[in-house]
């Protein structure tokens, strides 16, 4: 038994994670394992069974490569649970100056430049959920269905944090915010036209991210991401998946950036218009592109990393 199963099966039975979240991550180190196998078994019988002591040119560079990416992700996914599902919630925020307040009528204000933070309480929450977020204007945030009722909310003079255990839950969040983190236990997770920066995690859920403005991350383990950016979007976005796919769609005008995506086990799929700097396939199973959207020097990127799964990057078709 290798020491990331032993975390598990140690976290399991401290019920820091259900039965099902262990089943979950033990399937993915096992997949992860799976394929270094299966990768390891075509190289050998593709040179019927004997490992040259002499490396040939470019084969083994690539090879080893590639089972480089698959640890360190099978190796931090595990890392992310254990830190609390995919990261440290609350950062450098100090609980001591956290203060509770009760929403009224479900809403609560939010001062300019304020950082909110949404946390699904994975240690008491049995069932996967799902979580909204929808930019509004002015300052006021809004929490709505089910699982308003369990939503507790604590601040100091730049956070807001709002934790719930239980139910679907809908936040519209007000233009006042200037940085949003969510971590979901297992839920999906859908935000549009919030357009302030963002981190987004989940573990075992889908991340729809439309209309986005400024600066993200999206990260989820098993799920599939799709990702829409608006006209003129400029700064550094991440997204990250294990076993899922991901989409990125790109306004038909107006945004110069580049893309890079890697994938393992999978494919990436780039529309006809859109300019491939580099576009390369290696043994076993690697696909490695980059893309220019738009024209002219710029410092604007966007990351997609997956590991079994496709990528998709696209133009939105004109009116949409």
């Amino acid at each position: 038994m290798s020491d990331a199963q032993k975390d598990i099966l140690k976290m399991l039975a401290d019920k820091v994670i259900s039965v099902d979240e262990a089943e979950r991550l033990l399937k993915a180190l096992n997949e992860g394992e799976q394929r270094k196998e299966e990768n390891r078994s075509r190289f050998d019988e593709h040179h019927h069974g004997f490992r040259f002591h002499s490396p040939v040119p470019g084969i083994f560079e690539t090879l080893g490569e590639a089972f480089s990416e698959i640890g360190p992700m099978v190796k931090q996914s595990v890392e992310d649970v254990m830190s609390g599902v995919m990261g440290d919630d609350l950062g450098d925020v100090d609980e001591e100056e956290l203060e509770p307040e009760e929403l009224v009528n479900g809403t609560c204000t939010i001062k300019p430049d304020t950082h909110l933070i949404l946390i699904h309480d994975w240690k008491t929450g049995g069932n996967k959920e799902e979580l909204r977020i929808q930019g509004v204007s002015g300052e006021v945030c809004r929490v709505l269905e089910a699982g308003a009722a369990n939503v507790q909310v604590r601040r100091n003079p730049t956070h807001v944090i709002m934790q719930w255990s239980e139910g679907p839950l809908t936040v519209e969040v007000p233009e006042t915010v200037s940085m949003l983190r969510a971590r979901m236990k297992g839920g999906n997770i859908y935000v549009q036209r919030v357009g302030c920066e963002m981190t987004l995690k989940t573990l075992g859920g889908n991340l729809e991210l439309r209309d986005l403005h400024k600066n993200f991350s999206a990260k989820t383990l098993g799920g599939n991401l799709l990702l829409t950016v608006e006209k003129d979007w400029q700064g550094h976005g991440r997204a990250q998946t294990m076993g899922g796919n991901i989409e990125l769609v790109i306004p038909p005008e107006g945004s110069t950036f580049k893309v890079k995506a890697i994938t393992m086990g999978g494919t990436v799929k780039v529309d006809k218009d859109l300019h491939a700097l580099e576009s390369k396939q290696s043994f076993p199973g690697k696909c490695k592109t980059k893309v220019q959207v738009g024209e002219g020097e710029t410092d604007s990127s966007i990351s997609l990393k997956t590991m079994g799964g496709d990528i998709e990057i696209r133009r939105a078709p004109h009116g949409q």
